[in-house]
């Protein structure tokens, strides 16, 4: 017994040494290639496989991913053990490594030791139910492309997916607005009620004539809108009371209900793995719905629903069925929580266990990344990627966590940082290579591609790319040569064969090999693009039953895809053979009902057959689900022989119209005047609508040359379609000249004074979601010049109702009319005079005629759907999380104050994040993510202030968007409710008020606003919208006053003055201050300054010293002091000396007014920028000299501004005057009372011009 327990205990010690000295090798591998030294770091690792049991699943996975970042990962399980025979805890392992070439590599056809190793998950119990069908999915489809179909389908068949599903689609869901709508599906489980789609159509549950049958069902095939929600519903029959785990995953946002209640909500849309999200349920005996909702912005989007047991593996005795089944609704309360993914829970808690490890960090990352939860991966992996930054596995690794959505600029910088330290890595030499390829550098290529083949040896890569550069350099043999050798070891690849294929069709003109090249590949490979070819060939070639065999069995690779329909029926149609196209075009419409284009096209089969009455009804049906189907409607007018829609608008010989004016132009000093401007518009019942302009401009004068020799006409090219009908000079003689044009820009050529210009073009518009199907428009019927005629008609479809106001022209009223179902309004003035210019007068839309029309039943729905769409864009972030971290360290948030927050906030954005000014127009209405922002450190108003919300709301502050209308667009631009929206801002509440922050300005100090705010229109978008809002006038209760102080001394010598003066601004002034002078060096500050005080006298300056306080920060207010001497500045009369106090900040002039009767209000804020004024002169007289005249005080008031002017005598020597002006910016100025203004204004002038005598 002595014995053996010695012979124990030697044991334990021997093996104790052993494992704390592998484990040092396991460590210094690591801090090898901390240290960039990956020779010593392959070296102990693979020390570590073969003698450390404790470390050696960490050292395979290791090397696995080392080998693959140097460009060797498809050697691997040649040159290592298989990690099946090493790693111990398989399932969270080979989940993480799944993609790796030392486990399987990228889907495609597998063969060797990576199909062995899929073989070996799908039959070895060691791995659990998840990756048992997770296997047969992968095998399934390496089947499908190797073109055994057979195989294919029973490997998915093993999946354990729910089948037998009916779908409903699609519905709106712009910028992810749609995940908390209620739409309906989930109450109604029958067909028959059915359900408003996202373009306004009737649709209801439907099942697919096909569907996928590999256990993940795609639903960009069956929902034809690209950015929508949609939901598919499955009864599930239990044969007994049981618990399970529903299992889902997919690409988009998805939502699960059993029995109506639901049981997972993942908004964020992401594609994930199966079995992502599993929860606990009770299946009751008999039939249980399964409801799943999806919402997505791409065609690739997908789902797939499984039921298991504890192991993941899927439950038996189960059947589904579309059909609609009584079932128990679920009416229990709790909240059902999410069970833990096996692998994520595993890595997390070897992280918390080993903390300094990277390899659990890297793998609990790569785990996060197969479901793109990339904030959730670059948080597991930045401690160790930050702490060592020159290890080139760890930055590639955290390249791997970088969406290439909303990371660009971080991924940029990190493949950069590669190049630095590890120059001679394979991926990174390829990428160099692209590089020099872009530059067209094909011999430096060249170069680098024959060092990467000396050497790792020849490879796929190597041989394309040099196949590639040879044909760039024109050496054509060595290229073929290439080619053929490429062909010899490469057969099986697409881009081999699509060359060799080209080689013998192209160039040495042999089809028959062509052809040869192709049916070998297709032989063991499924190529859709590789089966059109050959059937195109063979129909050249006139074989046409084989053609079309090849077109059909395209169709069997996957039926449930409309893709694979469109070569046989473009074939059919192209072959006149109508009845065979409409019969594949039916299938189409079998599988996604509610898509238009199938409908569209066999209208356009039956049109072509001669069956009108057939071609009138399909085209009917494809209008009904597709608004912007233009052809769809003028066919069906033509079917009905009904006549242009535009022919009903008021007619118009616009060529009369202009020759009249050619020959008797009117008498008038402007540059031009517009002959005639129209517009008509027709809104469809359908949501669309079509806009066609017509303009004739008189040229008079040269100077109207510039502006109209080249115009862009605006339109959205994402929603809208634009036709330039004409475009073109009409000279004096009526010799027409056709414009240049390209897109939506026309450049009149050999424009001259006395020429016309005249352009016709059509817009139809398209709109989607919600606020797609309104109209808004406005029409103005004055300008700056006059117009002969100006009309506007707009014909509204039953059963829409338009609203319109037409402002400052009560007297002009619609003459209306019907034509078909069409209401018709039109508007008219003739011989519309100029708008009188005048000075500081305010916008045309406030004071011309405009109309505004808009079918939005009011500002509600507005801020309801931009609440909707921007929602989502605010939402937190791993880099959101970051940044607050940084802005309030150590939780200091909470010691804070709302207001505190709010500024801290602010000024982070203001110091990190530049304004790029971005149209503001429809289509760029959504802001980009907050992250995104924080990334590229750029963004316009809506991307900065989104930015503010999102980082406000995580600190607890009841923050959102604001829209503006900015004050230059006038205070009554938008009169019924639209989108015309020019500026965004943020708000957050403070106490019971609301703070507004415009973010834009990089130097505007906290709480100041720009005047072009104050007072301008704005629309509140509530975070969470559950309030009325209308349009207002933006009036902060606690305005942020902007004031400027001016304190000045002068001492008075015999000629000259000594001038000392320091001036105090804040708000838009201080940022202006910045914006002049903070980037000045000092020379450049000091002539600026001299500049500055020289303007304020007729006499030399000498600018002596200056100094300036706050220009580098967001202080509220800049000083800047400055002493300079005045030359010559003392009047001399005799015994008597005169000067003129300096008042250098003006207040008022009187070169604004003129004697004509005012017309207009005065936009004051326009003309001044300051609330309050103050200043102080001290004026000190030299020794033995005293005051002699000194002027009277002025006192004044003109409305809510007041003028004080005072002087107070303290000394024989010296007077100090004070001045005080208060204005009012925010109010216009009425035009009668402008004299009044003149009045108070020449007072000030006045008085600011007296001179004070001394002796």
């Amino acid at each position: 017994m002595r014995s053996t327990m010695r012979v124990l205990l030697c044991c334990i010690a021997f093996v104790a040494v052993t494992t704390q000295t592998h484990a040092g090798d396991y460590e210094k591998a690591w801090e090898a290639l901390h240290k960039n030294d990956k020779v010593h770091a392959y070296e102990l690792f693979r020390k570590v496989l073969k003698s450390d049991p404790v470390h050696k699943q960490n050292a395979i996975a290791a090397l696995i991913l080392l080998e693959s970042y140097d460009g060797r990962g498809d050697t691997f399980l040649n040159r290592y053990p298989s990690p099946f025979t090493v790693i111990t805890d398989l399932n969270p392992y080979t989940y993480a490594l799944w993609f790796t070439d030392g486990i399987f590599g990228a889907y495609g056809i597998k063969k060797g030791k990576q199909l062995d190793n899929l073989n070996t998950v799908i039959t070895d119990n060691r791995f659990n139910g998840s990756l048992h069908a997770a296997a047969k999915y992968y095998k399934g489809l390496h089947h499908l492309i190797g073109m055994q179909l057979k195989e294919s389908g029973n490997m998915y068949s093993q999946i354990g997916a729910l089948g037998n599903w009916q779908f409903v689609g699609s519905f709106d869901n712009i910028s992810g607005s749609g995940f908390n709508k209620d739409y309906g599906p989930l109450k109604e489980p029958n067909t028959g009620k059915g359900f408003t789609s996202y373009n306004n159509t009737h649709i209801d549950w439907f099942k697919p004539a096909v569907t996928d049958s590999a256990g993940w069902l795609f639903v960009g095939t069956l929902f034809p809108a690209a950015n929508s929600v949609g939901y598919a519903q499955t009864f599930v029959n239990s044969p007994v009371d049981q618990d399970a785990i529903l299992c889902l995953g997919g690409n988009g946002s998805l939502k699960a209900w059993l029995n109506d209640k639901l049981l997972i909500a993942q908004e964020d849309e992401i594609a994930t793995e199966l079995d992502k999200f599993n929860v606990r349920v009770h299946l009751k005996k008999g039939y249980n719905r399964v409801l799943v909702q999806i919402g997505f912005t791409n065609p690739g989007s997908n789902f797939i629903v499984r039921l298991t047991d504890d192991k993941y593996e899927t439950l038996k005795g189960l059947t589904t069925t579309d059909k609609v089944e009584t079932y128990p609704v679920d009416k229990t309360t709790d909240v059902p929580e999410l069970l833990p993914h096996f692998a994520e829970a595993y890595f997390k808690k070897q992280v918390e266990k080993y903390p300094n490890d990277p390899i659990y960090a890297i793998l609990l990352a790569k785990v996060y990344n197969r479901n793109q939860q990339y904030d959730k991966a670059k948080d597991a992996l930045f401690k160790f990627f930050e702490k060592d930054p020159q290890d080139p596995l760890l930055a590639y690794q955290y390249l791997e966590c970088l969406s290439s959505k909303y990371d660009r600029t971080d991924i940029s910088a990190l493949v950069e940082m590669l190049k630095q330290i590890d120059p001679e890595n394979t991926l990174v030499l390829q990428g160099h290579e692209s590089e020099l390829e872009d530059e067209k550098k094909w011999n430096d290529a060249l170069e680098v591609v024959n060092k990467l083949e000396a050497r790792e040896g020849q490879s796929l890569w190597t041989i394309s790319k040099k196949m590639y550069l040879h044909a760039n350099l024109q050496h054509v043999d060595s290229m073929v040569t290439m080619l053929k050798k490429a062909y010899e070891l490469y057969p099986d690849e697409y881009d081999v064969v699509s060359g060799m294929y080209a080689y013998n069709q192209k160039m040495v003109r042999d089809p028959a090999e062509a052809m040869r090249i192709l049916e070998k590949y297709l032989a063991g490979h499924n190529n859709t693009k590789v089966q059109e070819q050959l059937a195109e060939d063979y129909f050249q070639q006139k074989e046409p039953e084989k053609g079309l065999a090849v077109l059909r069995n395209i169709i069997k690779t996957a039926p449930y895809e409309l893709y694979v329909y469109s070569p046989i029926i473009t074939h059919f149609f192209a072959a006149q053979q109508y009845d065979s196209a409409i019969h594949y075009l039916e299938i189409e419409h079998a599988i996604s009902p509610y898509n238009s284009s199938p409908l569209g096209t066999i209208a356009a089969c039956y049109l072509q057959k001669g069956d009108k009455e057939k071609a009138l009804d399909y085209y009917k049906q494809a209008l009904a689900l597709y608004a912007g189907g233009t052809t769809y409607r003028e066919k069906i007018r033509e079917l009905q022989n009904k006549p242009d829609v535009f022919s009903y608008f008021p007619k118009m010989d616009y060529y009369a119209a202009i020759n009249k004016d050619l020959k008797a132009p009117q008498d008038t000093a402007k540059s031009y005047y517009y002959i005639f401007d129209e517009e008509n518009v027709v809104l469809y019942a359908e949501g669309a609508s079509e806009q066609v302009t017509n303009t004739a401009i008189y040229i008079n004068k040269k100077d109207a040359i510039d502006q109209w020799k080249e115009i862009s006409i605006p339109y959205n090219s994402t929603y809208s379609d634009l036709t330039i009908i004409k475009a073109e000079v009409v000279k004096a003689n009526g010799t027409k000249i056709s414009a240049e044009t390209y897109d939506n820009d026309i450049v009149f050529t050999r424009l001259e004074p006395g020429d016309v210009i005249y352009y016709n073009y059509k817009v139809a518009n398209f709109g989607i979601g919600r606020l797609g199907r309104e109209y808004w428009d406005k029409f103005y019927f004055q300008a700056t010049v006059p117009t002969r005629l100006a009309r506007y008609s707009l014909m509204v479809a039953a059963p829409l109702s338009i609203n319109y106001v037409m402002k400052n022209a009560d007297d002009v009223k619609p003459v209306e009319s019907q034509h078909e179902d069409f209401h018709m309004y039109t508007w008219e003035i003739k011989n519309v005079p100029a708008f009188k210019d005048e000075s500081y007068s305010p916008s045309l839309g406030d004071i011309g005629k405009v109309l505004h029309v808009s079918t939005v039943k009011s500002w509600d729905v507005i801020a309801e759907w931009y609440s909707d769409v921007t929602r989502q864009q605010s939402k937190e972030n791993f880099d959101v999380l970051k940044t607050l971290q940084r802005i309030f360290p150590n939780g200091e948030e909470k010691k804070l104050s709302n207001d505190e927050k709010a500024k801290r906030i602010y000024n982070f954005i203001e110091q990190n994040i530049s304004y790029s000014s971005v149209a503001f127009r429809q289509g760029a209405y959504i802001p980009q993510r907050a992250s995104k922002t924080l990334a590229t450190r750029l963004g316009d108003c809506k991307d900065v202030s989104t930015l503010f919300v999102s980082l406000a709301r995580k600190v607890g502050l009841d923050a959102n968007l604001v829209l503006v209308s900015t004050r230059r667009n006038g205070q009554q631009g938008m009169v019924l409710p639209s989108m015309e929206f020019n500026h965004c801002i943020a708000r957050f509440k403070d106490g019971e008020s609301y703070r507004y922050l415009e973010l834009t300005d990089n130097q505007l100090p906290y709480h100041a606003l720009p005047q072009n705010d104050i007072s301008a229109q704005i629309l509140n978008i509530p975070f969470n919208y559950d309030t009325k809002e209308t349009i207002s006038l933006l009036k902060p209760t606690d305005k942020y006053d902007v004031k400027l102080n001016r304190q000045t001394k002068i001492a008075v010598g015999a000629t000259d003055l000594k001038v000392k003066t320091s001036m105090t601004v804040n708000g838009e002034l201080a940022s202006n201050m910045r914006g002049r002078f903070a980037d000045k060096d000092e020379e450049e500050m000091r002539k600026a300054l001299q500049q500055s005080a020289a303007s304020h006298y007729k006499n030399p300056v000498t600018l002596d010293s200056f100094e300036v306080a706050n220009l580098d920060n967001l202080e509220d207010s800049v000083t800047i002091s400055t002493t300079y001497t005045v030359k010559n500045e003392v009047i001399g009369v005799g015994d008597i000396n005169m000067i003129k106090p300096p008042f250098m900040d003006v207040v008022a002039t009187s070169d604004v007014f003129n004697n004509e009767a005012r017309q207009y209000p005065f936009e004051y804020w326009l003309y001044e920028n300051t609330d309050r004024y103050t200043s102080e002169i001290e004026l000190n007289l030299p020794a033995g000299k005293t005051f002699d005249q000194i002027p009277a005080d002025v006192k004044a008031t003109f409305k809510d501004m007041k003028y004080e002017l005072t002087y107070h005598k303290v000394a024989q020597g010296k007077l100090i005057i004070n001045r005080s002006f208060m204005t009012n910016i925010m109010d216009n100025i009425p035009a009668s009372e402008v004299g009044q203004m003149k009045d108070f204004f020449n007072l000030i002038v006045n008085a600011e011009q007296k001179y004070i005598s001394f002796k």
